[in-house]
């Protein structure tokens, strides 16, 4: 139910007039794009229902339509984790343009694809670090991860059929765009493999990781995960085809390192120190500042011994 007038108060009289019953869907932005594409756009682009209405006038609306439109799907691939390439006006409205008209639309898109493509393609896992964050090492699990489903969203896109006839019609146009864009699908084809192949390395981790940043295992059993989270890493060093570089192993021990300070930090914190100083608790705070050197101690060991 929704309100005609906020102002008016709700009586019997009026009732009817000031409650309106509409329906929505459970995604409203789905519900705006179908209602739009379906609905509003036929109606308004139909040569029949513009008369008396210029050619600029009949231009104007169908490009603006379109554009919101575009932006609208852009916006629910958004809400999504995902990037949605917008295609451009619906065929029958293509079929009555002339010929550079259409072109000029599909390069129009090809621009707008291009940029929300390199856009992803310059994500980086690092950059949580460079913004003065500290992930853990599942977030950079959770980073390949996503990258690897967005960019095989984004081929799926451009490899399906109606994409691949307007990429023809660029070609039978002889548009320096197609051209370009073909080679960008080979980088976000390489991407993908790269992507795809990190996660599946980082996955066989994942456990481990999993016990290092939560709470399963007790901060002074910690030196037992760092053995084997060591030798996990040695291998995906040796046997991995892309994440066997210097930069991706730096960022991930960073992100190791930053796992186990904020389990020193949940183990032992400033105030709990001082505290425990104030009450006359010497002993136990000298064992917690201990028993935290001794476990941050231990990973410097344990990777001076992976690195032999």
């Amino acid at each position: 139910m929704i309100k005609a007038h906020r102002v008016a108060p709700i009586t019997e009289e009026n009732f009817g007039r000031e409650i309106v019953f509409v329906e929505i869907y459970k995604n409203p932005l789905e519900c705006i794009s179908k209602v739009t594409q379906d609905g509003f756009f036929p109606v308004l682009s139909n040569q029949d229902n513009q008369a008396g209405w210029s050619e600029l006038i009949s231009k104007d609306l169908v490009e603006n339509l379109n554009g919101f439109l575009s932006q609208l799907y852009v916006i629910i691939g958004q809400v999504a984790g995902r990037t949605q390439l917008p295609l451009p006006v619906q065929d029958e409205t293509m079929r009555k343009m002339n010929n550079k008209e259409r072109v000029h639309i599909l390069e129009t898109a090809i621009i707008t694809w291009q940029k929300q493509i390199k856009a992803v393609l310059s994500q980086d896992p690092e950059s949580l670090l460079k913004q003065g964050h500290d992930p853990n090492p599942l977030k950079e699990i959770e980073f390949w991860h996503n990258r690897a489903k967005n960019l095989e969203h984004i081929l799926k896109q451009i490899n399906s059929d109606r994409v691949l006839k307007y990429l023809k019609d660029l070609e039978r146009a002889k548009s320096a765009y197609s051209k370009n864009f073909n080679e960008l699908k080979k980088e976000i084809t390489k991407s993908y493999r790269e992507a795809d192949s990190n996660f599946m390395c980082l996955a066989t981790v994942s456990g481990l990781f999993d016990d290092l940043v939560g709470d399963s295992v007790e901060f002074n059993k910690l030196p037992e995960l760092f053995q084997p989270i060591m030798h996990m890493v040695s291998l995906i060093w040796t046997q991995s085809s892309h994440y066997n570089t210097i930069p991706r192993l730096v960022v991930l021990i960073r992100e190791i390192c930053n796992a186990i300070i904020s389990r020193a930090k949940r183990f032992v914190d400033g105030g709990m120190i001082f505290a425990m100083i104030t009450s006359g608790d010497n002993e136990e705070a000298q064992t917690k500042l201990t028993v935290t050197y001794d476990v941050c101690t231990c990973l410097l060991y344990t990777s001076d011994a992976a690195d032999e």
